[in-house]
């Protein structure tokens, strides 16, 4: 095993406990009052935290056989936690930096990821390139070969909870140039698919609900505020798709059964 911890500043913490073969631990923390907590228990794990500025806080704790789980924070009061159970697991949070790691301005972000199960992926990026602020995002997921998105930038105040339970579900939401939007999702059963999408847009909420198996929900909501939509399917190989541009529309799609199809359109 290896683990190497480099810290510059003041009242910085950090805490790495290895238990298994062949794992590596990197953290690295400049700024002040930052912590970092990582536990890897298996063979074979990975884990990264980069922290820069003050008052972060991350906790990673890894159990299985090559998992790999990486965390970037920069700038305000950042806090990230992310536990993941099974093999080849891999979960990635940015918060406030882009992907080659360079700095853009936000605060107050929180982004939680929990996976069980095998060959799961799970990333959640905040304010990546302009001001996010307030931004959270919670994903979870149970179950083998699930994979979730969760894209907040240029946001006020944004929400992405996402909850995936069963086998081959995928959930995309991307919340961008807009304030205080929520993108709520949960699939039960497998081979589900969400995609939810809310751009240039201000007080935007959508809902998503999915049990059972092959079902594939579409929300966009663009160039608008105050849009509503929510689509439930239950049963198998339904598919629904909103599509909503300007402003005060409502939707609300409820499906149940088999190979349903539903369309909305609404602009102004």
């Amino acid at each position: 095993n290896d683990a190497l911890v480099a810290q510059i500043g003041l009242s910085n913490g950090s805490n790495v406990l290895q238990n298994g073969a062949t794992n590596n631990s990197n953290v690295s923390q400049v700024g002040n009052t930052n912590i970092a907590d990582m536990d890897q228990f298996g063979d074979v794990n990975v884990g990264k935290i980069d922290q820069s500025g003050s008052t972060h806080l991350a906790t990673q704790t890894q159990t299985g056989i090559s998992n790999f789980a990486h965390v970037i924070q920069a700038n305000a009061n950042n806090s990230s936690t992310q536990v993941q159970e099974g093999n080849s697991n891999r979960a990635i949070a940015y918060q406030n930096k882009n992907d080659n790691g360079n700095t853009a301005p936000g605060e107050f972000n929180v982004a939680t990821q929990t996976q069980i199960g095998d060959s799961n992926y799970s990333i959640v990026t905040q304010g990546p390139y302009s001001n996010g602020s307030d931004n959270l995002a919670s994903l979870r997921q149970e179950g083998d070969r699930n994979n979730q998105n969760a894209y907040q930038d240029w946001e006020y105040s944004s929400t992405s909870i996402q909850s995936q339970v069963g086998d081959d579900n995928q959930s995309y939401t991307q919340q961008n140039a807009g304030g205080v939007n929520v993108a709520d999702i949960s699939q039960v059963g497998d081979s589900n698919i969400s995609n939810t999408r809310q751009s240039y847009a201000h007080e935007n909420t959508a809902l998503v609900i999915q049990d059972g198996g092959a079902n594939d929900s579409n929300i966009y909501q663009e160039d608008g505020d105050y849009n509503f939509a929510k689509n439930t399917q239950t049963g198998d190989l339904n598919f629904s798709t909103v599509y909503q541009t300007g402003d005060l529309h409502s939707s609300i799609v409820n499906q149940n059964g088999s190979s349903n199809i539903s369309n909305v359109t609404q602009s102004n």
